[in-house]
């Protein structure tokens, strides 16, 4: 063989290694830059889940608190509602007295108090 031509061997070698060389260097920074992608996405996903996690909890302390407030609500409804039958049956009762006093007059009766009271004091 030629001098030329284990020269060009040689700078043939050389040229293809150098290529090779290039070639592996590229694929590393590839995959580097694949690492920090997917690291920055793994912590994406982790902050969002967190955040997620976060607006659950405050989503079930507003529900405990308007479950809260709606069971205070219904109990003072209760409440007035019991007041207001009290109150109103209360009201029916001395209007049927009144009427029944009126009655009374009109006819010239006495009520039953008024009768035992004046047989107890004779």
């Amino acid at each position: 063989m030629s001098r030329r031509e284990e020269v060009d061997d040689q700078v043939i070698e050389y040229i293809e290694a150098s290529s090779r060389a290039q070639n592996e260097r590229e694929e590393k920074d590839r995959q580097a830059e694949r690492a920090l992608i997917e690291a920055a996405e793994a912590a994406r996903r982790e902050r969002l889940e967190r955040e997620a996690e976060r607006l659950e909890r405050e989503l079930n302390v507003s529900r405990t608190r308007g479950l809260r407030a709606t069971s205070r609500l219904a109990r003072r409804t209760r409440y007035a509602a019991i007041v207001a039958t009290v109150v109103g049956s209360h009201g029916r009762r001395r209007r049927v007295l009144r009427v029944q006093s009126t009655t009374r007059k009109q006819r010239g009766t006495r009520s039953w108090r008024t009768e035992r009271g004046a047989g107890q004091v004779s």
